[in-house]
């Protein structure tokens, strides 16, 4: 009977591991059929552009960028990543710069029209864009700055001050030297250039003798009393103004504050 239990043992023994090796055999064969040994799946997943990695269990990762489309491949299988950040700025950058350059023509660079120029220097003239500042070239005042130099003479664009080119009073600056007198504005002071009283300062010199603006004080040059001071020295006697004090030359009384006695002011 204890014979009998034992051999009935070994049976089931043996029936249990040849169970377990076909169970074995058929999982080694499934597996086979899904996925070759040694063979790893990649599995898509969303990552920083141009990055990839590996999970845990060694399968490869693939990395697409942020629009969900994956890294460009090459012939060889190798995976190209997208711009960098830097690349990107560095493009934006360049295309800021086409932007600007398209403005057209600055100051200084060649031109055919007003239009061809830009906006900092606006003014096409003898082929070259001028901005209208004080010295830049022009035809009339319409190619100069009405802020910086609105006055066009002689060719060239001016502020209207003391010393600047003019053909006549419209070419100077009615606050800084309102007076054109021998091509040049002027303040029409005392000494200024001029050709009549008109070029000269009403209240500074505005006597015009021999060319110059005087202010009619003792000893300016005159032609008569009306080129002389009425206050300071009203008489002109000898072609010079004067008081008319003791001892000044005159012609008869008239020139004197008292009496002409021998061509000479007496008391």
């Amino acid at each position: 009977m204890t014979r009998f239990r034992f051999a009935c043992a070994l049976v089931l023994a043996s029936g249990c591991q040849d169970s377990v090796t076909e169970s074995l055999s058929a999982t080694d064969e499934g597996g086979s059929s899904s996925a070759g040994i040694g063979e790893t799946s990649v599995v898509p997943t969303t990552t920083v552009a141009g990055s990839s990695s590996e999970d845990s269990e060694g399968t490869v990762v693939a990395s697409t960028d942020s629009s969900g489309a994956p890294p460009a491949s090459s012939d060889d299988g190798s995976t190209t990543a997208g711009p960098s950040s830097g690349e990107r700025a560095s493009s934006s950058e360049s295309s800021s710069e086409a932007g600007a350059s398209s403005e057209g023509p600055q100051r200084g660079e060649g031109c055919v029209l007003d239009e061809d120029c830009g906006p900092d220097a606006p003014y096409c003239i003898w082929s070259i864009c001028h901005d209208g500042d004080e010295g830049d070239a022009c035809v009339d005042d319409d190619d100069c700055d009405d802020a910086e130099a609105p006055y066009c003479a002689s060719g060239l664009c001016h502020d209207g001050d003391a010393g600047d080119a003019c053909s006549d009073d419209d070419d100077c600056d009615d606050a800084l030297a309102p007076f054109c007198a021998g091509g040049l504005c002027r303040v029409g002071g005392d000494g200024d250039s001029c050709q009549d009283d008109a070029d000269c300062d009403d209240v500074a010199a505005p006597y015009c003798i021999y060319g110059s603006c005087r202010d009619g004080d003792e000893g300016d040059p005159c032609v008569d009393d009306d080129d002389c001071d009425d206050v300071v020295a009203p008489y002109c006697s000898g072609a010079i103004c004067r008081d008319g004090s003791l001892g000044d030359p005159c012609n008869d009384d008239s020139d004197c504050d008292g009496a002409c006695v021998s061509y000479f002011c007496g008391p």
